[in-house]
């Protein structure tokens, strides 16, 4: 065991550009304890170690909030889940994703009565894994007829919930009673009493997601008093823009803070805090046009994470797959994963720093806009913008070298190495 007197090897990153808002700065970086530091904490030279990032970008590590699988792993169709998000997780740092929230898409409760109370979040990883920032359970509460490629015949019929105490039973029968690793839950909201599903989402200090949905504006304004504070891949999987009616799409116009919500701090402490409209977008220019991408930019930057909704090919060469239930094939041009048979769409393939990319071609935002929506936004919809998202003292020390196309040269996690291009 090291000596407590003795100070940890403080790593400085020098001849880099860092992310520092809205901004690429050169400056060094300081790590500690797998912190950052301040220069100021980081005069003892005595036990420094110094690391030329030859021109680099320093940005913080991507944090994708939603993601079914990747490189053969598909966490709906996991025996053991937290080893299936653990071997994801040690191949995902390749693509600059230092946390990421698994995703299940629509199953039967009894898998997940199974495997909910087998996941554990971690904040803090220490095994060379991008963090686990909590499940993301997306479905079943979903409409039948935005089911894309879930199993329809798995849907939950919520019915009309008369109460709270109903929309309890509800949560209780479909997930089980242990939510403990759930960060958030995907849902339609269109039928009668879902304002009562989503208060019961959301007091439990879990994200209340609008998505697989046939929600008109008004349907998802009323939600967003109640707390919901998320639309799921937006533009997918939910009614179309239409000037007389713009369904769920419309509420991206909806800029500054719509509401307030809970925030999960601890397994046993929530806080409320006001939230502005968060929503993940896939940008592989498959699900979304590259002429249709600047469209949120121009509406509303602020909420903007950028997501992979990745699936179990992810990383690997064109197949056939499963998405859950769903057999996908992947391949075609554009390379893309669809259902066997058909042209409906079944999840990503193309990587969270990729996506990066396209965003930025596409709307001819910064590098450095682009880099935040894939960090620091996901960081603050998730309630984790105290320690993840930043290149600040105190944050942790997770971050990825990059160049200007994105490409991922080194990954760290904790203050430690976990991938290397070279």
């Amino acid at each position: 065991m090291r000596n407590v007197l003795q100070k940890a090897m403080l790593l400085e990153f020098i001849n880099a550009r860092v992310l520092r808002g809205d901004e690429l700065v050169a400056e060094s970086v300081f790590v500690r304890d797998g912190r950052f530091v301040s220069a100021v904490a980081a005069e003892d030279t005595s036990t420094r170690r110094t690391i030329d990032c030859s021109g680099k970008i320093i940005c913080p590590g991507f944090i994708d909030i939603q993601n079914n699988g990747a490189f053969g792993e598909d966490f709906s169709q996991a025996e053991d889940l937290p080893l299936s998000i653990s071997k994801c997780g040690k191949l995902l740092v390749r693509t600059g994703c230092t946390s990421f929230c698994p995703t299940l898409i629509t199953s039967c409760p009894t898998f997940y009565k199974r495997v909910l109370p087998q996941v554990k979040i971690q904040t803090r990883n220490d095994v060379g894994c991008a963090n686990m920032l909590g499940l993301h359970l997306e479905g079943p509460m979903i409409h039948v007829k935005k089911s894309g490629c879930h199993p329809v015949e798995l849907i939950t019929d919520k019915g009309a919930l008369a109460s709270r105490a109903e929309a309890e039973k509800l949560l209780s029968a479909v997930y089980g009673d242990n939510l403990d690793a759930v960060s958030i839950i995907t849902l339609d909201a269109s039928t009668a009493g879902c304002e009562h599903l989503v208060d019961a989402i959301v007091e439990r200090g879990i994200i209340a997601n609008l998505g697989h949905s046939v929600c008109t504006y008004a349907q998802g304004e009323r939600m967003l008093a109640h707390g919901a504070s998320g639309l799921t891949h937006l533009f997918n999987a939910m009614n179309e823009f239409t000037p007389t009616e713009p369904h769920l799409p419309g509420l991206i116009t909806r800029r500054g803070v719509v509401g307030q919500r809970r925030v999960k701090l601890s397994l046993d402490k929530v806080a409320m805090r006001p939230t502005i409209l968060y929503y993940g977008f896939i940008c592989d220019l498959v699900h979304v046009a590259a002429a249709a991408v600047p469209l949120c930019y121009k509406l509303n930057p602020e909420g903007l994470c950028l997501i992979t909704d990745a699936m179990a090919a992810l990383g690997l060469p064109d197949g056939e797959y499963t998405l859950g239930q769903a057999h996908v094939q992947v391949g075609g041009m554009p390379r893309a994963a669809r259902r066997k048979g058909e042209d409906t769409l079944a999840g990503v393939i193309a990587p969270i720093n990729e996506c990066v990319r396209n965003f930025v071609a596409s709307t001819g935002c910064s590098l450095a806009f682009a880099l935040k929506a894939a960090s620091l936004t996901p960081a603050l919809y998730l309630g984790v913008d105290h320690s993840k998202g930043k290149i600040e003292p105190g944050f942790d020390a997770d971050f990825c070298l990059i160049d200007e196309d994105v490409n991922v040269y080194e990954t760290w996690i904790n203050g430690k190495k976990c991938y290397s291009a070279n």
